[in-house]
């Protein structure tokens, strides 16, 4: 009988597979067949995200201190697979349960943007597994821009708010001057009035549902201003003088007055009087009845439309 020891080179032998090795002796040759079955074994799953759930749309609100955080899991094999992440350079702690190998990535959402996250599974008999998780950003703050809009009286308004919010806007409110309020996405003025210059306020609002935390919801809001075209009215000694209301004006002889010309148009309007004298003031003496003329003109770009030249005449009749 002989005892013999043997030392296998792991590496040249697969799991489970039979091997043939041959023994010599002093007195004679034989041979022999065994199954080698190492104790090294590849991973008995791949990897597992989170308990193994969906995590194809993971969801994170921009700009939130929430703290996010994904697990890599791979059972089975011997020795546990080796696991790294990839994941908005966040902190990754490994921590093996009896099953397997985990390893957790945890960051804050702040001002992160949508990104890629990559788990990478190897192991030492060259099996290796790689899982891609895509965070999606919600966004609560759109940027909404207000100020003046331009818009000539008599036609058709409508203005249609757009957000780059994630996900949209459930909610657009439109508080108009005269106290309504109006819902939807579009604001529509047909045959646009004097009556209808003014603030206009829109409200917008949209939940986010993170996949990690409490649902939020974000809202923003904007001012925005209508002009109409010019009205035009004479006012005595200066632009913020006494209101001429009629067509006559009673002046006294070679005593100079002054006649601001006063006109609410945006942009402001330029000024030119039937004497060829221009500006906004008027000064002159009179001897005898005279009819005096103001033209007002601008230049209005109506919003969303091409250039647009625009003048106003008004007349006063002077009895000396």
């Amino acid at each position: 009988a002989y005892t013999i020891t043997l030392e296998v080179d792991k590496a040249y032998i697969e799991e489970n597979q039979t091997a043939t090795l041959t023994c010599t002796t002093d007195t004679d040759q034989g041979f022999m067949q065994f199954l080698y079955t190492p104790s090294a074994h590849k991973p008995d799953t791949g990897i597992l995200i989170n308990n193994n759930k969906s995590y194809t749309d993971f969801y994170m609100i921009r700009n939130s201190p929430t703290i996010q955080s994904l697990q890599c899991e791979v059972r089975g094999g011997k020795p546990f697979a080796n696991l790294t992440w990839s994941c908005y350079e966040g902190n990754q702690t490994n921590a093996n349960t009896t099953i397997g190998a985990t390893s957790n990535i945890t960051w804050i959402a702040g001002i992160h943007n949508e990104s890629v996250c990559i788990c990478k599974a190897a192991h030492i008999l060259g099996w290796s597994d790689e899982k891609k998780i895509h965070p999606t950003c919600t966004v609560g703050k759109t940027t909404v821009i207000g100020g003046a809009v331009n818009v000539t009286l008599a036609s058709n308004f409508t203005m249609t708010c757009t957000s780059d919010a994630n996900p949209e806007p459930n909610i657009f409110l439109w508080s108009l001057p005269s106290g309504q309020s109006v819902n939807g996405q579009d604001l529509f003025l047909p045959s646009f009035k004097k009556d209808d210059d003014g603030i206009y306020v829109l409200y917008i609002q949209n939940t986010m549902s993170p996949s990690i935390g409490y649902n939020i919801n974000g809202s923003r809001n904007a001012t925005f201003s209508l002009h109409h075209p010019m009205k035009i009215n004479f006012r005595f000694g200066s632009k913020d003088g006494i209101l001429i209301n009629n067509t006559r004006i009673d002046v006294i002889k070679d005593d100079i007055i002054t006649l601001a010309c006063v006109a609410d148009g945006h942009p402001l309007p330029n000024y030119t009087w039937i004497d060829s004298n221009v500006g906004e003031l008027y000064q002159h003496s009179f001897t005898e009845d005279t009819e005096i003329v103001c033209h007002a003109s601008n230049t209005l770009f109506p919003t969303g439309y091409g250039r647009l030249e625009q003048e106003v005449i008004t007349s006063a009749g002077l009895q000396v």
